[in-house]
């Protein structure tokens, strides 16, 4: 994507200086506003979306909320639409070294000019509103995917649903994958409030509900009525055959094995099984096609770094971003599934985690090696590795930091996994940007 494509500044006569002249000065600004400093309420996305002339049509947006399988669910859905010959703009969270990761209009980031005209478009029509990092991030997404004019914008949510900025606007379909316990200090402290939380990104429109607990399906079950939503549950469009899920909706079938996915893992199945589900009925809205050759060519061809990802080399990395008990579950299966017993782990996570609840799981991934626990630089959220390795026992070991810990495997051959936070996974990447270009 060039700026020659899209012209995203604004069109305003007369309008102010543009706030940002480069992209050091925007990122700047953008590290001001603290990446984990969250701020109540939506009015500010509200009154952003009328003043920018934000279109209030939900025609085209699809909204992916959960705990786990969020990121995948979205690159399924975008690759599967894109192999149909759909434009595509996808806006996810975190990222790995950039912001820029974050908004992608066919697959493309966009180039830093165009980020710096777009926030200077939000801050020129909106100088009075004082947003958030995640809410500015959001309401530029937005308006690169309206003046793209792309034909399906999808757009994950950041944390919970209720109050997640991705919730101030109304979407045709939202996805609800798998619901579990996490940042329970900031959504609640059990299922069912987290649960509550997460479906109140219920408006209307289309619901798709992932596999979850029976009590989660009933509370989404309870808002998507309480909204007039029509709701579709996968366990409903979903048998087996040949000891693999097939897929059934509006008689399409598609049989879904790990060996026709792009990524890896047995719960990528379930993950891809979402995203067909969500093409169908979008589809059948749309009186688009829904071409079983497409959705495997969609399904094979999906990138998404940090999700059981391998990298080889001495050593030879496994990466995935497990850092809950849900996750961490799946993670140890997969890794079961394809026979791999890391030498060595390299594990961190964030503080507001329920560690305790998690350590027994994390040691199973690594039965004999090494655990070293470097500290998440930079990062106000970061556990104390300290304090973590201690947690974890006599097998681990605190590194300052990750360059520390990958120095301490360097050239050996073995196998080392890294999973926890997707901090962590970018401190990685940074180090070895080159594993991001593999993905």
């Amino acid at each position: 994507m060039s700026d020659q494509h899209h012209n995203f500044s604004s069109p305003q006569q007369g309008a102010a200086p543009r706030h940002f002249s480069s992209w050091s000065s925007f990122t700047s600004h953008l590290d001001s506003l603290g990446l984990f400093r969250m701020k109540p309420g939506l009015e500010r996305m509200q009154a952003g979306i009328e003043k920018l002339g934000l279109s209030r049509n939900p025609e085209g947006r699809v909204h992916v909320v959960g705990t786990n399988g969020k990121g995948s669910s979205v690159a399924f859905l975008e690759s599967i639409a894109r192999a149909h010959g759909r434009t595509t703009g996808t806006f996810i969270s975190p990222h790995f070294i950039t912001p820029r990761e974050r908004i992608r209009i066919n697959g493309e980031m966009l180039t830093e000019g165009e980020w710096i005209a777009l926030a200077n478009r939000v801050y020129t029509t909106c100088p009075e509103i004082d947003f958030s990092y995640f809410e500015l991030l959001t309401l530029i997404a937005m308006l690169a995917f309206e003046y793209a004019g792309v034909d399906m914008a999808i757009f994950e949510a950041g944390l919970g649903g209720t109050w997640d900025a991705t919730s101030a606007f109304p979407h045709e379909l939202t996805i609800m994958t798998p619901i579990g316990l996490d940042h329970e200090t900031i959504l609640g402290p059990d299922l069912a409030t987290i649960a509550a939380d997460k479906s109140g990104a219920i408006t209307g429109g289309h619901v798709l509900c992932g596999r979850q607990d029976h009590d989660v399906v009933k509370i989404i079950t309870s808002r998507a009525k309480a909204q007039g939503a029509t709701l579709h549950l996968q366990d409903m469009h979903t048998s087996m055959r040949d000891g693999h899920p097939l897929f059934r909706h509006n008689g399409h079938e598609l049989l879904v094995s790990p060996d026709t996915l792009g990524l890896k893992g047995p719960f990528q199945q379930d993950n891809a099984m979402l995203a067909l589900l969500g093409w169908s009925i979008f589809t059948a809205d749309k009186g688009w096609p829904f071409l079983p050759l497409k959705c495997k060519e969609g399904l094979a061809r999906v990138q998404h770094p940090g999700r059981m990802q391998f990298i080889q080399g001495s050593p030879a990395f496994w990466l995935d971003g497990a850092h809950n008990q849900m996750g961490l579950q799946a993670l140890e299966a997969s890794l079961q599934a394809i026979h791999v017993i890391p030498d060595c782990m390299i594990f961190s996570c964030m503080e507001d985690k329920n560690i305790l609840q998690c350590l027994e799981q994390v040691k199973r991934l690594c039965p004999r090696g090494h655990i070293l626990v470097p500290q998440i630089t930079d990062n106000e959220r970061a556990v104390d590795a300290g304090h973590l390795a201690t947690l974890l026992g006599d097998r681990a070991q605190a590194c300052v930091n990750m360059e520390t810990a990958l120095n301490q495997v360097a050239g050996q051959e073995i196998t080392v996994l890294i999973c926890g936070s997707l901090y962590l996974l970018g401190e990685f990447f940074r180090i070895r940007p080159d594993g991001l270009a593999l993905a």
